[in-house]
């Protein structure tokens, strides 16, 4: 598998986005979404895949676009044969904007178009990949045309950024409530609301996100190197590891086989 990235140059969009990702596979193999602390809007380009369904226990087709929510475990996918996939990493600032209102409970039935425009998808589709000038051109522009981002719920993107932000890592849930000048039952209700998820929950996301980018990217890094990251030991780290992707921590690195450390691999053998 091979991925791409492109980074927008608008500050604008950097508010929203966090890159576009370019991927390209050959199956047959299974990929396993670790939960990383932001969404996703993907156009099929080439191909299918197939994702799967926790409550029927079996793979089903994911259609050509369409959008994944914050997840606090992930999603499994199945690609066959040859696919060519754009992604769009967001940030979850995006969940305060109207195109996404009530996400989390509709992401299934929420179409790109929304996001993208009407003709965003098939643009996307008749792009020149290897011109990241024009990727990130085009893309912004799409987004800028179909999205008031000056619109954002101000509260919604208060909460996200102090709970995403770098500088409020070892705060307790009480103290990221009361920055958020509410009590905390309310800044319990409206995380929940709109991540779907409990703010502890999403802090646990949000640090073994933080530490696999630092385990995956950082030459010659160390499991105890985690320990930054706040937890308690490595023993700590090693059971959040495997709760999160049913891995333990060398066997969930050696998989992360590309650039990006939230796609786990697993090779399917044919005879």
């Amino acid at each position: 598998m091979y991925v791409r990235e492109y980074h927008s140059k608008n500050p604008l969009i950097n508010r929203f986005v966090a890159q576009y990702q370019l991927f390209q596979c050959r199956g047959p193999f299974l990929v396993k979404a670790i939960p990383s602390g932001t969404c996703e809007c993907w156009v099929v380009l080439e191909g299918e895949f197939m994702m799967l369904d926790a409550n029927g226990n079996a793979f089903r087709a994911a259609g050509q676009a369409g959008f994944f929510p914050l997840s606090s475990g992930g999603f499994t996918y199945f690609f066959e044969e040859d696919l060519r996939c754009f992604n769009i990493k967001l940030k979850p600032s995006v969940l305060g904007l109207p195109a996404f209102t009530k996400f989390i409970d509709n992401w299934k039935e929420i179409p790109v178009m929304n996001f993208l425009g009407q003709d965003g998808p098939s643009r996307i589709k008749n792009l020149d990949f290897s011109n990241a000038e024009e990727i990130t051109d085009t893309l912004d522009q799409l987004i800028l045309e179909a999205n008031d981002l000056q619109s954002v719920d101000h509260r919604i993107e208060a909460m996200l950024t102090s709970v995403f932000s770098p500088e409020n890592a070892e705060l307790k849930v009480s103290e990221l409530a009361a920055l958020n000048h509410l009590s905390v039952k309310s800044f319990e209700r409206l995380v929940s609301r709109v991540c779907g998820m409990t703010p502890k929950q999403l802090l646990r996301i949000i640090r073994f996100g933080k530490s696999s980018i630092h385990l995956k990217k950082s030459k010659g890094a160390r499991l105890i190197d985690a320990l930054e990251f706040g937890y308690y030991d490595q023993s700590h780290f090693s059971k959040e590891c495997k709760r999160l992707t049913q891995l333990r921590p060398t066997e969930f690195l050696a998989r992360l086989q590309l650039n990006v450390a939230d796609l786990v691999f697993e090779e399917i053998r044919t005879p």
